[in-house]
């Protein structure tokens, strides 16, 4: 599948003095491209992008290390833009340990990231006996065909990254994800299924900082979920064989929620990747009550304890310890269009706070800025992101609302005439691109093995997904 790509012309922005900059760190990401490989030497490349506290591209080399596996080279240099690859792979033939998830651990800067890349033939797919249809709804009805021991490992994404939640079947609620990488849609021996069940709530999806996907479904009953890995063979008929039930949800793990069925929110600490869910009117953490939130409405966590949301007291920053402090120096601008629109997912947190993304005040419109918000609750404006050309006939329906990278670029969901895409507008200057359209890679094929794949933009339900 090829991705076309179309530059927009930005809009230069003048200010009288540079905007505040937030107090940060370096970053690094890193990605593998498949994350599952088999243990007879096939590559995965690996991408790593590094950020300064500022914001800018990293420099200098990225140490690499692996326990098992074969490394393209132990230090990769970055470009300009930041970022460097380099391969993996591990032989089973010749190599001691080619099996299960295997790490590889990125240092940069006094920065450590990792990323995991399944090696081997997956669990047993479902061959258990059933007749094999090759079909995609009916699967083959094996007794043992969806059960814990075969479900496929977890699945591990980039927390720091922005994945799409589409669906295989344009108009279908079969729901699916794409990193939206240059190989999306692609045969699946470059690309993990992952296939979400029908009453999946796209919205409530996260990626936790240890990067498995968490979402809810509705039930009933109501379920927290864990995304695994969906397997696929080849049918007798030729076709491609879906490993799971009907019940696309029974291969996935359960986050218990022992206080009530999680009918409502749940949020994720971006520290230690625990969940925070609300019963009525109380927070829970596990089978505890987390009465430091009481009477808050909860729109996001940020790291030590911090919650951002609203109060008696208006928008405020409360502490672990239950004391709001009101936000100041929004500049007439309020949280109101995120709690009032359930833009609890577009918050991200950062070291210090909160980042999140405004319009002007009293509309929401463009230009749209990158706004953070500290411990002591004090807002300052980052700068402003490229406005859209007129000319590109790009259409969004709220254009300020979208998704934070690592990098702080802004992912949203779009239209291009009548063409469903997603729209990236990097922080800190440049131009914003579409990244990913609708046309590109479909019809999804599941009458050949190994099947063809690709993720549809349905507007009506579709959401991009990002860790907390």
């Amino acid at each position: 599948m090829s991705h076309h790509r179309l530059a927009l012309i930005a809009a230069g922005v003048l200010v009288a003095c540079p905007p505040p900059v937030e107090p940060s760190s370096p970053t690094l990401t890193a990605r593998a491209n498949p994350s599952r490989i088999d243990d007879r030497g096939q590559t995965s490349t690996l991408t790593f992008t590094a950020r300064t506290a500022e914001g800018n591209p990293g420099t200098g080399t990225v140490s690499l290390t692996a326990a098992a596996g074969t490394l393209s080279s132990t230090t990769v240099t970055l470009e300009m833009n930041g970022a460097g690859t380099a391969t993996f792979s591990c032989d089973a033939a010749a190599q001691m340990g080619c099996s299960g998830n295997l790490t590889v651990e990125a240092s940069w800067n006094g920065v450590t990231t990792r990323v995991r890349i399944f090696v081997g033939a997956p669990p047993d797919g479902g061959l258990d006996g059933g007749d094999d249809d090759g079909g995609m709804t009916s699967s083959d009805a094996g007794p043992h065909d969806a059960g814990m021991s075969d479900a496929g490992p977890p699945l591990f994404f980039d927390a720091g990254s922005v994945l799409l939640l589409g669906t295989f079947v344009e108009g279908q609620p079969v729901y699916s994800i794409s990193d939206m990488a240059p190989d999306a849609g692609g045969v699946l021996n470059t690309d993990d299924l992952v296939m979400l069940p029908p009453k999946a709530d796209l919205f409530s999806a996260v990626i936790r900082p240890s990067g498995t996907l968490l979402y809810l479904d509705i039930g009933p009953p109501a379920r927290l979920f864990e995304a695994s890995m969906d397997l696929m063979r080849q049918g007798q008929d030729g076709g491609a064989q879906i490993s799971v039930l009907p019940d696309l949800r029974a291969n996935d793990l359960v986050v218990p929620t022992p206080a009530c069925e999680p009918g409502q929110r749940f949020w994720v600490r971006p520290d230690t990747g625990s969940v925070v869910y609300l019963c009525d009117s109380t927070y829970y953490e596990g089978a505890d009550p987390v009465p430091a939130y009481t009477g808050l409405e909860l729109l996001a966590l940020g790291p030590n304890g911090l919650a951002l949301g609203r109060s008696d007291a208006g928008d405020v920053v409360r502490d672990d310890g239950g004391t709001d402090t009101p936000i100041s120096g929004f500049m007439g601008r309020s949280l109101t269009p995120y709690i009032n629109n359930q833009y609890i997912r577009n918050v991200r947190a950062s070291p210090t706070g909160f980042l999140l993304v405004l319009g002007q005040a009293g509309s929401d419109f463009p230009p749209c800025e990158l706004w953070s918000i500290d411990a002591n609750g004090a807002a300052a404006n980052l700068g402003a992101y490229a406005t859209l050309a007129p000319d590109a006939g790009i259409t969004m329906a709220t254009p300020c609302e979208g998704k934070l990278d690592d990098a702080r670029a802004l992912w949203s969901l779009a239209r291009r005439g009548t063409t469903d895409v997603v729209v990236v507008r990097p922080f800190g200057g440049g131009a914003a691109s579409i990244v990913y359209s609708d046309p590109d890679g479909g019809p999804s094929r599941f009458d050949q093995y190994p099947a063809s794949l690709f993720t549809f933009i349905d507007p009506n339900v579709s959401r991009l997904v990002t860790g907390p």
